[in-house]
């Protein structure tokens, strides 16, 4: 005997189910939609209304009607390729069309239409875990939605014009609105009690519609072909299925005042629309039913017209559903950019990225945002070759062909279009000095953000058998991790290789918009109350752009920093940020300080998230405690707890935690720890089967904070300190660059030192490093590095120890300063002891 699979899911089991479902407070919450769709007007079609005690199935009469197969096949495809959509879009406008255009004849001006659909009911999202695949029984559901033709010129649609496109849309918006599928309308209806009684005195609405798909030699089953089975060409037969829903006894109330039923066939000819209207003769006689029944025929055939023409389809808001945009907004973007496909919303961090483009695109020094990628090929390049790979990779990246827009709430959108071409160009430069020109020109070359691609490519032909492939791009396509990615696509398709395959930038903006952003914001600001803003950058001239020196730490110390990170249980991420905090610390004479963190941004949670393409970084706050007392290793243990407890929210949007915690500005020096695979091995193999040698790719790029430390973890830590020419000048980066030098030693050295015995050229000077400051007591100018040095040996030949009550004596102001400062640094209190005191409280003071 044949053995059958299991049922998965009885059908006993699913209606306990939806009895439970009934109830459920989300489904409840349903009710108000459905009245909203019962409530509005349904002139009566007919004669009456139904009555079932007479309009019985012996009754009924049929009108049947059938279009050709080139219409049909517009209906099946063209039409829901265009708009985006599926084929019960374009038959239910043409149906609301017609009953529009049937009524009007009749005297009767009522733009909506009041419908009751059937759907499959096998909606198996609506119980967990449910599967219906092997369930035989009735599960057929039934619902009202009501199609809306206001402002539609009713008479342009039947002739294929605009209208067409507009009732269409209109259509599938209605549908698409309609909750779960309209499933819970009968669950609402008939197994809750209470909101029943809501929707009991409701009519459905007088035109049932139910299209049963299509029919053709396919749909036999395998096992019975060739044994003398064939597709029946009685399209009447076929027809017949229309009415088994409703059974045969002619005893049984008529379904609606007009019932219809459609399907479609394949014939030799090709596939045929048919459909069977089906009334009352009591209430519509078989002359008006065919009426309208030749009026649908006839708006069909007008909007399979209108999807042929070049401007025919779109996309309409529930095609977008990660954003909130109009359909004007929706239509005036598809103008510009035919070929748009999809919108996305921003990222946190794109959106700051295009707020600084846009606040500094017209100012000297160009958008600190353009950013380059520079891969040295070694071969002969076959320029059309890799020019066609450029394209090509920009086909396969939606990310990598956006125009960034501002919507009508004044958020930012990105468009994604396709058929963005790839600019490119070739050019020949002498020498090395001519080719870093070069690059310095390009960058400060700017881009459109509405026009896509944000992106163009060079091939530059430095010697015979050397060339210069540069991407220039707006960084808010991409991030360091995709460059990788990026550079090993674009070289396999050089060389015609298969390409692994690489989820959508899309899907991890839809697992965020999934996130609660309110949340993550308000959890880093809590995680910063109290704390002051910690700008360090002052103003050093007019100069424009950015310098960038390194960080001078030899390669054992970053070896040994590695291991003294795993010694502390921490990562050396968590060491740069803690010795950065130090550093602030120092310049700005605080003990609690924030700056700003590049995260990766990728969810461990998202499938595959390691192999996408886009912009996943964001920024976030990062708050650190360093008092002069504290341990080394006890900041970065602090730290390290802190960030663990905010790394569920590490999606909050900057400007948001602005907001939450009352600031402007928090910070304005960020730390990026770049530690991500580089894709060396694989990007030179993919060079190697390209017949290219491929040395990597160079990175080119700045950040808008006035000092920037970024850090390199790929077999050896590099750190590079970035500045603004206008925030800081050369001297004093480099003193930060030296300070972040001298505190990571000291960690190599001893993780148990105080922060106060770290020697550092402003600490506790309230400088930002600025050359010339000084105190100024009783006349006497001291510059603040020798005022530090005196409160350190101070500090160093009285032993002062945290939480002691120190008094101070001395005779001279910037003694008594000095002194102050050694013990405040200490962690210890001042009792300052004035000279004018009266002698026996001095003494009585010395002796306690």
């Amino acid at each position: 005997a044949p053995g059958l699979p299991p049922v998965a899911t009885s059908a006993r089991r699913w209606a306990h189910a939806m009895a439970e479902a009934a109830s459920a407070p989300e489904r409840v919450a349903e009710l108000g939609w459905w009245r909203s769709v019962l409530d509005g007007p349904d002139p009566v079609l007919g004669a009456r209304r139904l009555d079932p005690a007479v309009d019985v199935m012996g009754t009924v009469e049929n009108v049947r009607v059938s279009l050709p197969p080139r219409v049909t096949e517009a209906l099946l495809t063209t039409v829901p390729a265009a708009f985006h959509g599926g084929v019960n879009d374009g038959l239910l406008a043409g149906l609301a069309l017609a009953v529009a255009r049937w009524r009007r004849a009749r005297g009767v001006a009522e733009p909506s239409t009041l419908l009751r659909l059937e759907g499959h009911g096998r909606e198996e999202d609506a119980v967990p875990g449910a599967d219906l695949s092997r369930t035989v029984g009735w599960f057929t559901s039934v619902f009202p939605v009501r199609l809306d033709l206001a402002g539609i010129d009713v008479d342009e649609a039947f002739a294929g014009g605009p209208a067409a496109g507009a009732a269409i849309r209109a259509v599938k918006e209605t549908l698409r609105a309609v909750p779960d599928k309209g499933l819970g309308y009968g669950l609402l209806r008939y197994l809750n009690e209470e909101t029943a009684a809501a929707l009991r005195g409701r009519p459905l609405g007088q035109i049932g519609f139910n299209y049963l798909g299509r029919f053709g030699a396919a749909d036999m089953p395998e096992d019975l072909r060739g044994l003398g089975w064939n597709l029946s060409g009685d399209l009447a037969e076929l027809e017949e299925l229309a009415i088994l829903d409703a059974g045969h006894n002619p005893a049984m109330p008529a379904q609606a005042e007009v019932d219809i039923n459609a399907t479609v066939t394949d014939g030799p000819d090709g596939p045929r629309l048919n459909a069977m209207f089906a009334a009352p003769r009591g209430v519509l006689p078989a002359g008006e039913v065919r009426e309208l029944a030749e009026l649908w025929c006839e708006a069909l055939t007008g909007l399979a017209a209108h999807a042929a023409g070049p401007d025919a389809g779109g996309l309409t808001p529930s095609d977008v559903p990660l954003v909130a945009v109009t359909q004007d907004e929706l239509d005036a973007w598809r103008k510009r950019h035919p070929g748009l496909v999809d919108v996305w919303p921003p990222t946190p961090l794109q959106a700051g990225m295009l707020h600084h483009t846009v606040m500094t695109d017209a100012a000297e020094g160009g958008d600190a945002y353009q950013v380059q990628l520079v891969v040295g090929l070694d071969g002969e390049v076959d320029a059309a070759r890799l020019r066609a790979a450029g394209q090509a990779l920009l086909d396969r990246h939606a990310a990598l062909r956006t125009a960034f827009v501002v919507t009508g709430a004044g958020d930012w959108a990105q468009l994604v279009v396709e058929g963005a071409a790839l600019p490119w160009r070739e050019i020949d430069v002498p020498d090395a000095a001519a080719f870093e020109a070069f690059l310095g020109r390009d960058r400060a070359e700017p881009f459109d953000l509405a026009s896509p691609p944000l992106l163009r490519m060079t091939l530059a032909r430095v010697r015979p058998g050397r060339a210069e492939l540069v991407v220039t791009a707006h960084h808010a396509l991409f991030d360091g991790w995709s460059e990788p990615l990026l550079v090993t696509d674009l070289l396999r398709l050089y060389g015609g290789r298969d390409l692994p395959e690489r989820r959508s930038f899309r899907d991890f903006l839809a697992w965020l918009g999934g996130r609660d952003r309110e949340l993550a914001a308000r959890t880093h600001a809590d995680a910063l109350d109290g704390v002051e803003p910690t700008l360090v950058a002052g103003s050093a001239g007019d100069a424009s752009g950015f310098g960038e020196l390194a960080v001078p730490l030899a390669d054992a110390d970053g070896d040994a920093l590695v291991r003294r990170a795993a010694e502390l249980g921490a990562t050396v991420n968590h060491l740069v940020q803690a010795a950065w905090a130090v550093v602030l610390a120092a310049a700005t004479g605080r003990t609690d300080v924030v700056f700003g963190a590049a995260v990766s941004g990728r969810p461990a949670e998202l499938d595959g998230v390691e192999a996408m393409v886009g912009l996943f970084l964001n920024t976030v706050p990062v708050r650190v405690r360093c008092a002069p007392w504290q341990a080394l290793a006890d900041v970065v243990a602090g730290l390290r707890s802190a960030r663990a407890d905010l790394l569920d929210h590490e999606h909050a949007a900057l400007a948001d935690v602005h907001e939450w915690a009352g600031v402007h500005v928090l910070f304005d020096t960020l730390v990026a720890f770049q530690s991500f695979p580089s894709g060396g091995t694989g990007i030179a193999e993919a060079g190697a089967a390209a017949g290219l040698g491929v040395d990597g790719y160079r990175p080119i790029g700045v950040s808008h904070y006035p000092l920037t430390v970024f850090a390199d973890l790929d077999g050896r830590l590099r750190l590079r300190l970035q500045y603004r020419h206008g925030a800081l000048d050369p001297a004093s980066a480099g003193r930060f660059a030296d300070g972040l030098a001298r505190v990571l030693r000291a960690f190599t050295a001893d993780p148990s030192a105080r922060v106060a015995a770290v020697d550092l050229a402003f600490a506790g000077s309230g400088e930002t490093g600025a050359p010339g400051a000084v105190l100024v007591a009783d006349g006497v100018r001291t510059p603040l590095r020798e005022l530090d040095e005196r409160a350190r040996r101070i500090a160093a030949t009285c032993d002062l120890r945290p939480g002691t009550v120190v008094a101070v004596d001395h005779s001279d102001l910037t003694g008594r300063v000095a002194a102050a400062l050694a013990v405040l640094e200490a962690g210890g209190c001042v009792l300052p002891v004035e000279p004018g005191d009266p002698p026996a409280w001095r003494d009585a003071v010395r002796a306690d």
